[in-house]
């Protein structure tokens, strides 16, 4: 009995994952139609960078898995491009000053996930000068 509800709750996580990747994958999919902002920005800040980079270096190495993990990641980027694009037409032909300063937002919000991202392996004093 305990196997069944352990098997049930396996089950219930996959398919959670399996969403969650489908939702980054619509926030991936927006950066490529949103003025600056970009998706591959937006995959590093989801963690999904380095995975895709590694995947597309190395395609024939486990790519069964590597492709089912992505596979959500493709279908809510494009199911992303596609919403998203009659909504931002419709906010940029309406509301142009409000959404554009949004966009900006957008932009400066991810410097902070970003610097965190390419920070990981330690930085000299040498970076930090202009």
């Amino acid at each position: 009995m305990e196997q069944r509800s352990t098997q049930h709750q396996l089950d219930k996580q996959k398919k959670n994952d399996w969403f969650l990747r489908f939702f980054k994958g619509m926030f991936i999919g927006s950066g490529f139609i949103l003025p600056g902002v970009s998706g591959g920005a937006l995959a590093a800040i989801f963690g999904l960078y380095e995975r895709m980079i590694s995947f597309l270096a190395n395609v024939t190495k486990d790519f069964k898995k590597n492709f089912l993990f992505f596979l959500p990641v493709g279908i809510g980027a494009l199911a992303g491009i596609v919403v998203l694009s009659f909504g931002v037409s419709y906010l940029l032909g309406n509301f142009e000053t409000i959404i554009l300063w949004f966009f900006i937002g957008c932009i400066v919000g991810t410097i902070p996930a970003l610097w965190k991202e390419a920070g990981k392996e330690g930085r000299s004093t040498r970076e930090f000068s202009f």
